[in-house]
């Protein structure tokens, strides 16, 4: 589990391409050579990590938009970050703008 305090904001890894064909968003990591195939609620809360919110902003925009609770949104928005961050897609960006690779949690 990698340490995502509610401040946490994001950036899109360069050598990531995305690409959208009808209403399928896709994330291409052309160094693995992995396609990550984005649903609407995915695809939401990477557009918001990508333009610089935080873990909490995005938290609320889904509360907004979606018929959940913030707990609820909390952990979607969490699980999603994380997995993208695991894999590549998404750093973590410190306080001062600069990207630092993510720390898992032992």
């Amino acid at each position: 589990m990698i340490n995502l305090p509610p401040s946490t904001k994001f950036k899109k890894n360069k050598a990531i391409i995305e690409k959208r064909i009808g209403r399928q968003n896709f994330l291409l990591d052309p160094i693995s050579g992995n396609i990550h195939t984005l649903n609407e609620t995915a695809n939401f809360i990477w557009r918001l990590a990508v333009k610089n919110y935080n873990l909490d902003e995005i938290s609320k925009e889904i509360v907004e938009n979606y018929e959940v609770g913030l707990n609820q949104a909390q952990k979607d928005a969490k699980g999603f970050l994380e997995k993208y961050i695991r894999d590549g897609l998404l750093d973590i960006v410190k306080p001062s703008g600069k990207k630092i690779p993510p720390r898992e949690k032992s």
